[in-house]
Protein backbone atom coordinates (compact mmCIF):
# COMPACT_ATOMS: atom_id res chain seq x y z
CA UNK A 1 0.00 0.00 0.00
CA UNK A 2 1.23 3.46 -0.76
CA UNK A 3 1.35 6.48 1.31
CA UNK A 4 -1.79 8.01 -0.67
CA UNK A 5 -3.70 4.83 -0.56
CA UNK A 6 -3.34 4.27 3.42
CA UNK A 7 -4.20 7.85 3.66
CA UNK A 8 -7.72 7.56 1.31
CA UNK A 9 -8.72 4.49 3.44
CA UNK A 10 -7.97 6.22 6.81
CA UNK A 11 -10.10 9.07 5.68
CA UNK A 12 -12.56 6.84 4.67
CA UNK A 13 -12.98 5.23 7.71
CA UNK A 14 -13.07 8.34 9.93
CA UNK A 15 -15.64 9.85 7.24
CA UNK A 16 -17.43 6.32 7.99
CA UNK A 17 -17.09 6.68 11.74
CA UNK A 18 -18.07 9.81 12.53
CA UNK A 19 -21.88 9.66 11.47
CA UNK A 20 -21.77 6.48 13.92
CA UNK A 21 -20.43 8.26 16.36
CA UNK A 22 -22.75 11.28 16.33
CA UNK A 23 -25.64 8.13 16.44
CA UNK A 24 -24.08 6.51 19.88
CA UNK A 25 -24.09 10.06 21.06
CA UNK A 26 -27.99 10.79 20.00
CA UNK A 27 -28.55 7.44 21.62
CA UNK A 28 -26.97 7.84 25.01
CA UNK A 29 -28.75 11.22 25.38
CA UNK A 30 -32.26 9.32 24.78
CA UNK A 31 -31.11 6.68 27.44
CA UNK A 32 -30.04 9.71 29.82
CA UNK A 33 -33.55 11.26 29.50
CA UNK A 34 -35.25 7.87 29.69
CA UNK A 35 -33.40 7.54 33.08
CA UNK A 36 -34.25 10.92 34.51
CA UNK A 37 -37.81 10.95 33.15
CA UNK A 38 -38.52 7.54 34.98
CA UNK A 39 -36.49 9.06 38.40
CA UNK A 40 -39.11 11.58 38.42
CA UNK A 41 -42.17 9.25 37.97
CA UNK A 42 -40.71 7.31 40.96
CA UNK A 43 -40.11 10.67 43.06
CA UNK A 44 -43.61 11.61 42.15
CA UNK A 45 -45.42 7.86 42.90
Amino acid sequence: MTKDARRLEARREWALARPIGQGQRLVAVEQSIVVILTRLGKAKS
